[in-house]
């Protein structure tokens, strides 16, 4: 129970620094680098973001109740009994 913890919240920090570096790294790239693309796209060509800020989407609350059982998990499985 405690090793599937630690992959639950391992994998919840990957999809929120994924989601919170690289595709916002990638989408001001893509506002610098091709303006006329975007403007003319209307802005299809850049990945949504996912902020993880207030209010949530049904996405970033799966993410967040995943790492939430992680660490529950992590701390469940840690305890011995006597």
């Amino acid at each position: 129970m405690k090793s599937a913890g630690w992959i639950l919240a391992l994998l919840a920090a990957t999809v929120v620094f994924y989601n919170i570096v690289v595709v916002k790294h990638f989408n001001e790239q893509q506002e610098n680098e091709h303006p006329f693309a975007m403007f003319f796209s209307g802005g299809s060509n850049l990945k949504q973001v996912y902020t993880f800020e207030p209010p949530f989407t049904g996405f970033e609350t799966l993410i967040i109740a995943m790492g939430v059982v992680g660490v529950v998990s992590i701390l469940i499985g840690g305890t011995k009994h006597p």
